[in-house]
């Protein structure tokens, strides 16, 4: 159904145009008012489907969230590369096929139109009711769209026998690992399955994302996706992949990297840092060396030019380990100095739109997460996010020098000019979720 929609609208454009090159104002009006109505039930299954598949009830979640502890040893991990392989290729080229069908589609619409208007203007000017070259535009969008819409169907169906294909692979292999069933009703299995992740929002995000996927069998944070979280699953992490315009070079992700892209993707868009009670204890273990291109970006930075950031930072993007909160906290000598470092990560994130799952240091200069520029509107930004975020004050002159500076310089003058501003009080990241205000013991 979901390709045919295309369709749908197209035929529904052509009427309208027939009905406007008959110059029938009734039947116009008839026409405007169908697609109006059709449109705005569309949208309004669209956003029940959508909430639906937000939506899980809290008596299947267990309570409390249980997080931290060691993934099961008993077990071997399930992956089958020729599967991976195969599935992950034609995601990509259905990918593509979808960017390249809207871009068709639109210059079926556009350029007809634009032809006929310049070939036929001065019949058009001269004429009652106008030419019908918007019926012929129409008519052509309809079979472009039919067409589009008929390969993009044979795609999904072959998409559907894969993951069937793929879902049975994986059964087999649960089976011959002597996997325990599973099933999101019963409380003990999600929190079985939440225990492998290292704090409480990435454990509950995977609570939500088991309920959600098509587990049949006990899954581990280091299962292949593709293979145990079913059709389900596999569709939910490649649209949040299209929805987030990311580059589907990898389509074959573990189920711990799945539930740590979600999970990112919602702290950011939901702005809640975790408080410093959900956090394990900070290790302040020293961060691995720095590359040359990121310390070339810091001195750069320091000396108040402007280095080429994009390069660096893919070249970073594609090195680093995947983000999580238990190892961004592990690098910090405090849970405070933690949780405000990840308040300005995510920030960063939320202004550029990059760097969703890409791990930071607190020596990595902020350049890296940002443009550099103070002159730029993305670190302008930036900077006034934070002070509405914090609720502090950066001076230009102040903004400029941190910008220049670390992530580890940039968190400690936050710290102390909140406690300037509130010498009485814990002085938190603000959220937007009333969970994570309230105050928590020092580590």
């Amino acid at each position: 159904m979901r390709a045919f929609r295309k369709v749908m609208i197209a035929g529904a454009f052509t009427l309208w145009c027939l009905a406007w090159d008959i110059g029938n104002p009734s039947l116009i009006a008839t026409y405007i008012a169908v697609g109006i109505l059709i449109g705005g039930l569309l949208l309004y299954r669209k956003r029940k489907q959508v909430k639906q598949a937000e939506r899980v009830e809290p008596e299947r979640l267990p309570c409390p969230i249980p997080f931290g502890a060691e993934p099961e040893q008993e077990f071997h991990p399930i992956r089958a590369e020729r599967f991976e392989r195969e599935l992950a290729g034609f995601a990509i080229e259905l990918y593509s096929y979808r960017k390249l069908s809207h871009s068709l589609l639109t210059g079926c619409l556009v350029v007809p139109a634009g032809v006929l208007s310049i070939l036929f203007m001065d019949q058009l000017q001269h004429s009652k009711n106008g030419l019908p070259f918007l019926t012929i535009t129409g008519a052509v969008w309809t079979i472009v769209a039919f067409l589009v819409a008929l390969g993009e169907r044979s795609r999904e169906r072959r998409q559907e026998r894969l993951l069937r294909a793929a879902a049975d692979e994986g059964t087999r292999l649960a089976a011959a690992d002597h996997r325990p069933p599973f099933s999101p009703d019963r409380p003990e299995d999600l929190a079985r399955f939440c225990r492998c992740f290292g704090s409480e929002s990435e454990a509950r995000t995977a609570c939500e994302f088991a309920c959600r996927a098509d587990f049949h069998f006990l899954t581990l944070p280091q299962d292949s996706l593709l293979l145990t979280a079913g059709k389900n699953g596999f569709r939910q992490y490649a649209e949040l992949c299209e929805t987030l315009d990311f580059d589907p070079i990898d389509f074959h992700p573990t189920i711990g990297e799945a539930v740590l892209l979600l999970n990112n993707h919602r702290r950011i868009t939901e702005r809640r840092t975790p408080a410093p009670g959900e956090l394990p204890p900070a290790e302040s273990r020293p961060a691995p060396p720095l590359s040359n291109g990121v310390r070339k970006l810091r001195d750069l930075s320091r000396a108040g030019k402007n280095p080429d950031v994009q390069e660096i930072f893919e070249e970073e993007y594609a090195r680093r380990p995947l983000f999580s909160e238990t190892l961004f906290s592990s690098y910090w000598p405090s849970l405070e100095e933690a949780v405000i470092a990840m308040a300005v990560r995510d920030t960063a994130a939320e202004v550029t739109g990059r760097g969703y799952s890409m791990m930071c240091y607190p020596e990595d200069p902020v350049a890296l997460l940002v443009n550099g520029e103070f002159d730029s509107m993305d670190d302008v930004e930036f900077i006034l996010t934070l002070e509405q975020r914090f609720s502090i004050r950066i001076p230009d002159g102040d903004a400029a020098k941190l910008l220049n500076g670390t992530l580890a310089e940039l968190a400690a003058e936050i710290h102390r000019r909140q406690t300037i501003s509130q010498p009485d009080k814990e002085n938190f990241p603000c959220s937007t979720n009333s969970s994570v205000q309230k105050a928590a013991p020092k580590s």
